[in-house]
């Protein structure tokens, strides 16, 4: 804490010893204080009214590398007033505020690395939503607890969700007993699988398809089986040309037993 006086030109009239080991002031610098004006110092200089009744802060930074010191101190000085409202006096105080200032600069650090993470996460689920939906996949979650099967085309959002027993009644009716005991096996034994089911009633269509489902077991911190993680992909246009080139086969085949059957008879 410092004081400086109206009457005096603003100069110094008395300091503590915290306020000189906090700023090192030495002889030297007390006496430069004494005899000159604080507002002509470079701090305060074209930056606060010498004749102003407000508060006025400031932070200094204070960097003498010979002294081994190196810290930042905010300065506040307060106008004092006498009884017919004239400026009197100003207290002046300081605290060292290096520690807050690293740490909001390393918040702020840290404010920048997030804000550059969640861009990236951002653009990344834009390009895994858009690689999903041009390969006619989803993402699918399946939790053991809540027993609800979560699709989405990201991984911060659901498109749709359905109970596992919605799930199976979505299935061809004779698809569904087996279903019914893959989930079993799955519960009771975790391990990666891939199975292909025709769906009547899949989750993200109106329209009966063809689903790859492949899937891999999760587990929480403490090693429990949670749930299921895995991909969903639409292949009823590959399906579809499948059975296509099954029929043209058979009807090339019949075709050409009736021509051998055809020469034969000539014969």
């Amino acid at each position: 804490r410092t004081g400086a006086s109206v009457e005096t030109l603003n100069s110094l009239i008395d300091l503590n010893q915290k306020m000189r080991d906090l700023c090192a002031i030495d002889s030297i610098g007390e006496e430069y204080f004494r005899s000159t004006r604080i507002f002509d110092t470079p701090d305060f200089k074209d930056n606060f009214d010498p004749l102003s009744h407000d508060p006025f802060l400031v932070c200094q930074h204070m960097s003498y590398p010979e002294l081994n010191i190196d810290r930042y101190i905010e300065v506040l000085v307060q106008p004092t007033l006498n009884a017919r409202q004239q400026l009197k006096y100003y207290v002046i105080t300081s605290r060292d505020i290096t520690g807050e200032r690293l740490i909001y600069k390393q918040q702020q650090q840290q404010s920048d690395r997030l804000q550059k993470v969640g861009k990236s996460i951002g653009e990344n689920e834009k390009r895994l939503h858009n690689i999903l939906r041009a390969s006619n996949m989803y993402v699918w979650r399946m939790d053991i607890d809540s027993q609800i099967i979560r699709f989405s085309r990201s991984l911060s959002r659901n498109d749709y969700q359905e109970t596992i027993g919605e799930y199976i009644e979505s299935l061809y009716e004779d698809e569904r007993a087996g279903a019914v005991e893959h989930m079993k096996k799955l519960l009771q034994t975790p391990e990666t699988f891939n199975r292909l089911h025709p769906f009547r009633y899949p989750p993200a269509s109106n329209q009966p398809q063809w689903l790859v489902i492949s899937g891999q077991p999760v587990y929480d911190s403490a090693g429990h089986h949670t749930g299921m993680f895995g991909i969903l992909r639409d292949i009823t246009e590959y399906m579809e040309i499948n059975e296509q080139l099954r029929r043209e086969q058979t009807r090339a085949k019949a075709s050409g037993l009736l021509k051998n059957d055809h020469i034969a008879n000539m014969s």
